[in-house]
């Protein structure tokens, strides 16, 4: 099946398959609840979606799949509610290149997440595509400062009436602090859930899950010589599990429960987030990092450890001004359609000043800003003012030749 959620403008794509405003905000209450009623393996499947990008090399269009998966921010100005972001390795939203990852961002990709209904055909998926970059080239999606943090985050939102998915909220997720609480050791289990290259499946998506264990935790930063710079290091955490073409983007947990070394006997398991599958180390006399997107026609020997980049990183992007910015926004638009405007309006005015900040003036997310806040200002009948922003609002989108609009 190949459903298309979106009509003549992209904007109404996102609007039918994720979630706008507060309705998106809301849906971790609704997370939680799905989590209670389905085993902690089924809800991390849950939260897979599968990516797919395309490039040409040599005139020939090639494929680049892997697996992306949603995550809620949890945030005090939201009580018992969060925000959603998609989150997959930077390197799956960019073209591979001679030097393997190297090469320009895409203009858009595909994901592909499973649907709470069936389709006639008996399909029970949707396909949505999703921008990297407007038309002026600039990146849509939030990435970190330092250019070795292999990470991508969009903000988007699943609707759980059409999408048959799940997201772990940030609170789950395994920080230094809560690794030292728990005492947290080379002796523990990881796991991780994600694309599988052999087989999709037909009717709906099928992510594997492999087992393993944690090999090295260190505070030093590990050398992951790539060819396109063999100087290369990075902050990771490797696992002995065996990570293969598909697997780039999923995310890892910790199982962690039982009688522990060092640590308080524990009743049951807990699932925490350790991070995001970035690639394995290959093995031989050239021992480097092989990022694994499903790359076909690519083989290097797996010494069976992964590199997994540590879910603290997709704190650190969330916590940028630019990521700050569009959390903000979609706060506001709770509020908005909450009827708090007094409070809608501040949240929008810091969202504005950020993204101007963070990205200029002339970005998308200024245009998102302006529309959203415009909306609030015609809800007040300040009419002037609303159509001086949507004004602003073409403007930005004519200038950039963007339509994407954050959810």
């Amino acid at each position: 099946m190949n459903m298309r959620v979106f009509d003549s403008c992209l904007k109404a794509m996102w609007v039918a398959a994720l979630v706008l405003g507060s309705t998106q905000a809301a849906a971790q209450e609704q997370t939680s609840a799905a989590q209670e009623q389905v085993l902690p393996i089924e809800y991390i499947k849950k939260s897979i979606v599968f990516i797919h990008g395309s490039y040409v090399e040599n005139g020939i269009a090639k494929p680049w799949d892997g697996t992306a998966f949603f995550t809620y921010q949890t945030d005090p100005l939201l009580v018992n509610r969060g925000v959603q972001w998609l989150v997959t390795n930077k390197h799956m939203i960019r073209e591979p290149s001679s030097t393997q990852g190297e090469g320009p961002f895409f203009k858009e990709v595909t994901i592909r997440a499973n649907t709470l209904n069936t389709a006639p055909e008996g399909g029970a998926f949707v396909e949505m595509p999703l921008p990297v970059t407007d038309g002026a080239g600039d990146l849509l999606w939030c990435v970190d400062s330092d250019d070795s943090v292999d990470l991508a985050l969009l903000r988007a939102g699943a609707n759980e009436k059409l999408l048959d998915v799940a997201a772990p909220p940030t609170d789950q997720f395994m920080t230094p602090d809560l690794s030292k609480k728990l005492n947290i050791n080379e002796n523990d289990e990881v796991l991780f859930a994600g694309l599988f290259a052999a087989y999709h499946g037909t009717k709906r998506n099928f992510p594997i899950v492999r087992h393993g264990r944690l090999a090295l935790i260190t505070d030093e930063r590990i050398p992951v010589p790539v060819p396109w710079n063999r100087n290369l290091t990075e902050e990771l955490i490797l696992a002995e599990v065996t990570s293969f073409g598909g697997n780039s983007g999923s995310p890892v947990f910790l199982r962690v429960g039982g009688i522990r070394d060092g640590a308080p006997p524990m009743t049951g398991y807990s699932y925490y987030l350790l991070g995001v599958m970035q690639g394995f180390f290959k093995e031989g006399m050239d021992f480097s990092l092989e990022i694994t997107p499903l790359l076909r026609g690519s083989v290097a020997e797996n010494s069976g450890i992964a590199a997994v980049i540590p879910a603290e990183d997709i704190l650190h992007i969330l916590q940028t001004p630019r990521a700050r910015a569009l959390t903000l926004l979609a706060i506001a638009k709770t509020y908005l359609d909450d009827g708090k405007y007094s409070d809608a309006e501040r949240l929008f005015k810091e969202s504005l000043s950020l993204s101007e900040k963070a990205v200029g003036a002339e970005h998308p997310d200024v245009a998102s800003a302006l529309e959203e806040y415009a909306t609030l200002l015609r809800k007040q009948s300040r009419i002037p003012e609303a159509d001086q922003m949507g004004l602003r609002a073409r403007e930005i989108r004519t200038r950039t030749k963007s339509t994407a609009a954050y959810p």
